[in-house]
């Protein structure tokens, strides 16, 4: 029924997504300019340093009361205040096939990630990958691949791209820039330096920050090679009934949030689900996949948080 490690050409492949996501998550200037203020601002800045900070450790150094739930549309604000900008890390021209790219941000997404505000590279539109009105249609789909009538040489004329060989020459090559001495680094961060978590994934899943992941620290040089595994389907059992399948296609489960079914999208789904279900909130990375009605889940909440995730009883695929 499926055909593994099929060989197949290297333009039927997409290039991965690649999510960067900086350390710099706080700048001083903003933390120094309200901080012991008694304003709102203040409070809600704190928040905001031990959400972003709990990845390394719940940052229990809140002077005020933690909050149980958050209001989306502020997160936002002091997150565009706070994280260092798309144009701050990729500040150098981006080299992708022997062709030099500038004014790169034009081609990353901002994406929500552990740490905070990340940049997602060659991943599809949101409008696409998320139940949007705008939505036109793909000239690439997860199971028929890239349309026929889709640019096959040029990167960024359709997304996800792919690239035209293996050579040397047929790389993206990123310069990745940190501020130094302009952000404050969170407590118990294991590094001495800024530094970024750099993820490989599927250019469909907007939320799989549990795949291929490397750490690259400020004035160091890292390579990443990647060797695709191709897993296709007989052709025939598209016709066949999921019965006989055992398996769906990404537009035969409908899901509320993600246009483009995957077992990923699914379980992100219900993980947001159970944890509004659960805790009255959702996950501060999931600010961008939910409406400005629903609430954020504060420090208080992270206990609760926790479990919601962790509860696997809930994963459907």
């Amino acid at each position: 029924m499926f055909i593994e490690n099929t060989k197949s050409a290297i333009q039927e492949i997409p290039f991965p997504m690649i999510t960067i996501c900086p350390s710099s998550q706080m700048r001083k200037s903003v933390w120094e300019k309200y901080s012991d203020t008694n304003s709102s601002y203040w409070k809600n800045l704190q928040q905001y340093r031990s959400l972003t900070c709990s990845s390394y450790v719940y940052a229990s150094g809140l002077k005020g009361y933690a909050e149980h739930y958050l209001d989306i549309n502020w997160f936002r604000q002091i997150m565009k205040d706070c994280a260092i900008s798309c144009s701050e890390v990729f500040q150098s021209e981006v080299e992708w096939q022997n062709t030099t790219l500038s004014n790169f941000c034009q081609f990353v997404q901002p994406v929500l990630g552990i740490f905070g505000l990340c940049f997602a590279i060659n991943m599809m539109p949101v409008y696409q990958i998320l139940n949007d009105a705008n939505y036109q249609g793909s000239k690439w789909t997860f199971d028929d691949g890239y349309s026929l009538f889709s640019d096959k040489d040029v990167l960024f004329s359709i997304t996800p791209a792919r690239t035209s060989g293996v050579s040397y020459y047929h790389r993206l090559r990123l310069k990745l820039h940190t501020t130094e001495n302009e952000f404050s680094a969170c407590p118990n961060n294991d590094f001495n330096e800024d530094f970024f978590l750099v993820i490989i994934s599927n250019p469909g899943e907007l939320h799989n920050m549990y795949k291929t992941r490397s750490y690259v620290a400020s004035d160091t040089y890292q390579k990443i090679q990647i060797t695709p595994f191709v897993k296709k389907m007989n052709s025939d059992l598209m016709w066949r009934s999921l019965k006989i399948r055992k398996c769906y296609l990404h537009n035969e489960r409908k899901l509320s949030i993600f246009r483009l079914y995957t077992e990923s999208n699914c379980n992100e789904e219900c993980r947001i689900n159970i944890t509004i279900s659960m805790c009255g909130c959702v996950h501060y990375n999931s600010a961008f996949l939910v409406t400005s009605g629903v609430k954020l889940c504060g420090p208080a909440k992270r206990s609760c948080v926790q479990k919601a995730i962790r509860n696997k009883k809930y994963l459907k695929y």
